[in-house]
């Protein structure tokens, strides 16, 4: 009996013997694999009329043999590879039936217009990876310039705040990286004596801004551009679109009518007349707007802008 048992005892610490060496064996193989992967270095481009792409190309070594290869990047420059980081890998697009990768480019499109970019690349062999690659930052080009600028008085009275609207260019893609981290740089001046400072810096991307406080009767230049901000800029300071402005001239405020009165329509139920006198005094008057509530404790509604109709 104790004979049987010495003897399964025996085969059970080979078998455990057995099975480290295998996972020794796995996982020497694994440092071997990787120690035969070549650290791959990138070169980054701009690609040609676009402004949304970069261009990496790598060279690979005579013999290399790969089962495929990975790239990887991240918006601004980064001196390390950033955790989480989302590897894809390079389409074999030049003869796939031979069983190894030996792509040396790929492009990357749907980036951000005039940004920097860190980009990595690494060969895989049996499962592993190169050590850790080397990043290389390159930067797309260009940014959307505002069009279709628009002026309208912001307040229909007093005529002395001025607003700016603009759209976004649709050749500058993709909007999603415009909408979030574009920014808007706007200024309203004297158009006689215009400056080169003087902007504000939106918070977001708009699609307009009010300029109040403006002197009655004086031409306006209206300006807007677009920025990216320097903490993902291609230079050491912000880099700017073209400018595009807009003239607009404020008017003197208008004096308010008297005698206003309202009188029942007879023979009209529901219905009633309004009347005034006009301030005859007043040479920019364009026109009259109303505005009324039902019942004493109504909320009354603001007033229309001009854009919501005529004027009487």
């Amino acid at each position: 009996m104790r004979q049987r048992l010495k003897a399964i005892l025996l085969c059970a610490i080979a078998a455990a013997v057995g099975a480290s060496t295998l996972v020794l064996s796995s996982q020497k193989q694994a440092v071997d694999a990787q120690a035969t992967i070549p650290a791959i270095t990138p070169t980054v481009d701009a690609v040609s009329g676009s402004d949304t792409s970069l261009n990496i190309s790598w060279t690979l070594a005579p013999g290399t043999s790969l089962d495929s290869i990975e790239y990887a990047y991240r918006r601004g420059t980064h001196s390390s590879l950033p955790s989480g980081i989302q590897w894809a890998e390079v389409a074999d697009t030049d003869d796939p039936a031979d069983g190894s990768a030996d792509e040396t480019s790929q492009v990357i499109s749907g980036l951000y217009t005039g940004n920097n970019y860190t980009v990595w690349v690494r060969g895989v062999k049996a499962g592993s990876t190169a050590p850790t690659p080397t990043g290389v930052t390159g930067a797309t080009t260009g940014l959307w310039t505002p069009t279709d600028l628009t002026t309208r008085f912001a307040n229909s009275i007093t005529r002395d705040a001025i607003t700016t609207y603009w759209h976004r260019a649709a050749d500058r893609r993709p909007a999603a990286a415009v909408n979030r981290f574009t920014v808007v740089d706007v200024k309203c001046e004297p158009a006689s004596s215009p400056t080169s400072g003087g902007w504000t810096r939106l918070a977001k991307v708009a699609s307009g801004r009010t300029a109040t406080g403006l002197t009655a009767n004086t031409e306006y230049l209206c300006s807007v551009r677009t920025s990216n901000g320097s903490r993902f800029s291609v230079q050491a300071s912000d880099s700017f679109s073209s400018v595009v402005s807009i003239r607009a001239t404020t008017l003197t405020a208008v004096n308010a009518p008297t005698s206003l009165a309202v009188a029942a329509e007879t023979g009209h139920p529901g219905q009633a007349t309004l009347t005034w006198v006009k301030n005859t005094g007043v040479t920019t008057q364009t026109g009259f707007q109303y505005r009324y509530a039902e019942g004493a404790a109504a909320v009354v509604p603001d007033w229309p802008t001009e854009a919501d109709g005529p004027l009487l």
